[in-house]
């Protein structure tokens, strides 16, 4: 293993230390806050609306922070299985390894900045939640990637993903169908009349599910909320954009960079 690819997990380990060492009263007041139920009862209660097995995954894992070290281990791990599925995706050669530090601070960052938001975050699993999204969102968009031609899975990949992983992990779901397209498109990896083929159904499956789910399937979200379900809500009787940030920046990332490894390989 060379010098760069191990700086991702040097840094990863002084993250682990710092929160441990600055952050272990905000560590013990997650966990004190968060409600995990091992029973059939809290389960069907989480997936009642969009992202619901995504806050159990988040509630499940939080309340490990009850041993602070135990928590913070778990969330390394997540850390170092979406730095590993983000070089897979995304190709990212060992020179770039730094990069793959980028998505891993922006959620540290959502997670130690949100002052006394953990009062009254209406979203469940808050700490850990944005982390195995955007891990799973990665996984997604590198299926996507690998996905073979034949049998038309090019074409239902985005279908399945909307159909299954919007109830499962919202928001993180549709941006992968959107990403897993941009990602093709720019490393033209396929003819273009099936990049458009594939570009229309992934804007209609990222349309048409939420609403179809809203209309059939979830009757506790707001249609305001619909597309972004998967993320904390910082609203009260007004909006704090701010807070949103970290997401905005991820999202960023995520586009750029293949954008970025197209020209670099030229």
């Amino acid at each position: 293993m060379s010098k760069k690819a191990i700086l991702p997990i040097a840094a990863v380990v002084v993250a682990a230390g710092a929160l441990l060492l600055f952050e272990s009263h905000l560590l013990w007041k997650v966990q004190e806050l968060n409600l995990f139920l091992f029973t059939t009862l809290f389960f069907e209660q989480q997936m009642i609306v969009p992202a619901g097995f995504l806050t159990w995954l988040g509630t499940f894992f939080t309340q490990f922070l009850y041993r602070p070290w135990l928590g913070v281990l778990l969330l390394c791990v997540w850390w170092l299985l979406l730095m590993w599925l983000t070089r897979k995706a995304f190709r990212i050669p060992a020179a770039w390894s730094a990069l793959l530090l980028v998505p891993v601070a922006l959620l540290l960052i959502a997670d130690v900045d949100m002052g006394y938001w953990i009062y009254v975050q209406k979203m469940r699993g808050w700490f850990f939640a944005p982390t195995i999204g955007t891990t799973v969102f990665v996984a997604l968009v590198w299926a996507g990637r690998c996905m073979p031609a034949r049998y038309g899975l090019r074409f239902l990949f985005p279908v399945v993903t909307a159909v299954v992983g919007y109830p499962l992990f919202g928001i993180y779901a549709l941006a992968a169908i959107l990403v897993a397209v941009l990602v093709a498109a720019v490393a033209k990896e396929k003819p273009s009349h099936t990049l458009t083929v594939e570009a229309v159904i992934a804007l209609l499956c990222v349309v048409a599910v939420p609403l179809m789910d809203y209309r059939f399937l979830f009757h506790h979200t707001n249609i305001a909320n619909i597309w972004w379900a998967g993320l904390p809500v910082f609203r009260i009787l007004e909006s704090y954009p701010e807070y949103y940030l970290p997401y905005i920046l991820l999202a960023v990332f995520f586009i750029a960079v293949p954008v970025i490894f197209r020209f670099v390989s030229l």
